[in-house]
């Protein structure tokens, strides 16, 4: 209840479930009778995924905080059937406005599966195509790169046909070294 409370006084219009983990993420692993889900090894920040918070659970914390519920997509090491059939889950649960990221940070080597620059733009075709039938009312994302990459990376995303995603994401991680002080 102090978390739904916090949450709610924070006023968040959206949270998404997903990040650094959805390239080896099988949402399969979070539903169900949570005594019964596989634990895994969360590669990213090495330590285990007990998938005590999956997507039923995640669902019912956006309408009890009234946010916008963001999915990231596994584009690494899933298909795009896994992605389509989560979808569905989702959808035959939740049926207000959603948000589907395709992958996330699929530019980086720490990534399982991520694409090469050449690859990507093909690989979000593939999965668009899979999802817009049967996404509804969602906003689709494509996963946009981080400087210096993003000239390169997001060209090859935007060689894309029209409406393949609505919005291109940017990440905007900078690591210490590149921070540059201002003086005031």
């Amino acid at each position: 209840p102090d978390v739904v409370r916090m949450a709610k006084d924070m006023h968040m219009t959206e949270l998404r479930l997903g990040g650094n983990f959805s390239s080896y993420y099988h949402w399969r692993d979070g539903i169900g009778p949570v005594d019964q889900r596989k634990t895994m090894k969360n590669i990213a920040w090495g330590i285990p995924e007990y998938n005590n918070f999956g997507t039923d659970e995640f669902l019912k914390f956006c309408d009890l905080v009234n946010a916008e519920p963001q999915v990231d997509l596994n584009m690494g090491s899933g298909t795009q059937e896994e992605a389509t059939d989560w979808v569905k889950y989702i959808r035959a649960k939740y049926h207000g406005p959603l948000i589907l990221e395709m992958g996330n940070e699929l530019y980086g080597k720490w990534q399982v599966g991520y694409p090469s620059r050449e690859q990507v733009a093909a690989r979000t075709h593939a999965y668009s195509e899979a999802l817009r039938p049967i996404m509804q009312n969602a906003t689709l994302l494509a996963t946009g790169a981080t400087p210096p990459n993003f000239p390169e990376w997001n060209a090859a995303q935007l060689t894309n046909p029209p409406h393949t995603f609505d919005l291109l994401t940017t990440h905007f991680i900078v690591g210490k070294q590149q921070v540059q002080l201002h003086p005031s």
